[in-house]
């Protein structure tokens, strides 16, 4: 069995593995500071199927441009993972039609791979080409999965992005696997241990009630899926006195949570922090409420566009104010910037942010020890790390590899087991 890694591979961004020159996992790409970085691929029209994890960009974002160079097959998911990339998509060329970047594919490429897609149901089985697959719930964000894949003569796990701690948006992946030969496995945090999460929420609270206090705005840049909804359920738990709104993609994403209350731990506490929201309604409604105090829960991010950037705008030169991080910010972004140096750019213009700054850990990923453990419940004969940088990598390969082969590839590489 032959692996190709054309992305996702020492790297955080554009998940892609090739498998057996017939099925893929995942197509991602992957923003910098010249642009999104695609797989290295050039042809696929051999391919028979793609297995997606889930929907974030840098493990979808890829496929309308595959599409362009011969991608024609049958693309797996689950219906909460086809409704959030279908979303993603669109936006990411609405993107960058705005940056007036070339795209190198259009609205049909988008409309095709959508179509492409086939439903599945946790813990099924299905079969493709010779091979059978089962979606396993993998507790990163609503609808996502690991991928367990049987060859007849090797069975293949790949974890897509995986959390085992409980959240208040999802349950921790908890499902067993049983003679796996080859673990493809994440490792985003392979190096570090999260900090307590309930503390880190206390903190948050308290920090966002010490700003009110003293007549400050909030600002929470937010991924829109699963960390926006997520930081709403946290909100929900004081009653600050000010209006909390909504904004950015991330109101469109929550609609489709209310949709589908079947991939949502507990759905009446989501509904319950919506209802404690003001959904802003344009940029008219953005400018009017800006200036006025709040707290702003909106999108991206990593404040690498969207809304956010306006918010910023209005609130960066009040010492009063606060800005509080809840994602990991990627190297180059915009929001990893201001964490390192407490500026940003606003429309080319590089501020300083003049009140407070903190990040906070709500990470969707398995720390250390969860990947360790989960390593060792599964108990495979081989792994392969990737989705990490260097060093998160190279901390699992130490920490694994008196009991399990190890590989750790390069993007380009290719791995014969």
């Amino acid at each position: 069995m032959r692996f190709n890694f054309y992305g996702g591979a020492s790297e955080v961004g554009r998940s892609c593995i090739e498998v057996d020159k017939r099925f893929l996992f995942d197509s991602g790409l992957k923003i910098s500071e010249e642009g999104s970085e695609y797989p290295q691929v050039e042809d696929l029209s051999h391919i028979k199927a793609v297995f997606l994890s889930h929907a974030h960009l840098d493990h979808t974002g890829a496929l309308p441009i595959f599409n362009t160079i011969g991608l024609r097959c049958s693309i797996y998911c689950n219906s909460m993972t086809r409704e959030t990339a279908k979303v993603l998509l669109k936006d990411s060329y609405h993107i960058e039609l705005l940056k007036k970047h070339h795209a190198a594919y259009d609205r049909d490429n988008i409309n095709n791979v959508v179509s492409f897609m086939q439903n599945v149901r946790y813990n099924k089985s299905y079969s493709v080409d010779g091979a059978e697959f089962r979606f396993l719930d993998a507790g990163h964000i609503p609808g996502s999965s690991s991928v367990l894949l049987d060859m007849g003569k090797k069975r293949v796990l790949y974890t897509g992005d995986i959390n085992s701690s409980d959240t208040r948006l999802l349950k921790g992946s908890s499902f067993d696997a049983d003679d796996v030969d080859v673990l493809i496995c994440e490792s985003t945090y392979g190096d570090r241990e999260h900090p307590d999460r309930k503390a880190q929420e206390r903190d948050l609270l308290s920090s966002i009630k010490k700003t009110i206090d003293k007549s400050g705005s909030v600002l929470l840049p937010s991924f829109a899926v699963g960390r926006a909804q997520e930081v709403m359920m946290i909100l929900n738990d004081r009653d600050f006195g000010v209006p909390i709104y909504l904004d950015g993609m991330a109101k469109k994403v929550t609609g489709l949570y209310q949709k589908k209350p079947e991939y949502i731990r507990d759905n009446s506490k989501l509904c319950s922090a919506i209802s404690g929201v003001s959904y802003v309604k344009d940029w008219k409604h953005r400018r009017e409420i800006a200036r006025q105090q709040g707290i702003f829960v909106t999108t991206s991010g990593m404040l690498d566009g969207g809304p956010v950037l306006d918010y910023l705008g209005y609130l960066y030169h009040n010492p009063n104010n606060s800005l509080f991080l809840t994602g990991y910010q990627v190297e180059g972004s915009n929001g990893r910037l201001l964490m390192d140096t407490g500026k940003a750019y606003i429309d080319g213009n590089r501020v300083r942010f003049k009140g407070n700054i903190k990040k906070y850990d709500l990470s969707a990923h398995s720390g250390k020890s969860e990947l360790l453990g989960f390593i060792k419940r599964i108990d495979p004969e081989k792994i392969i790390f990737l989705h990490g940088d260097s060093t998160a990598i190279e901390s699992m390969r130490k920490s694994t590899e008196g009991t399990h082969e190890v590989y750790t590839p390069k993007v380009g590489d290719s791995i014969n087991i």
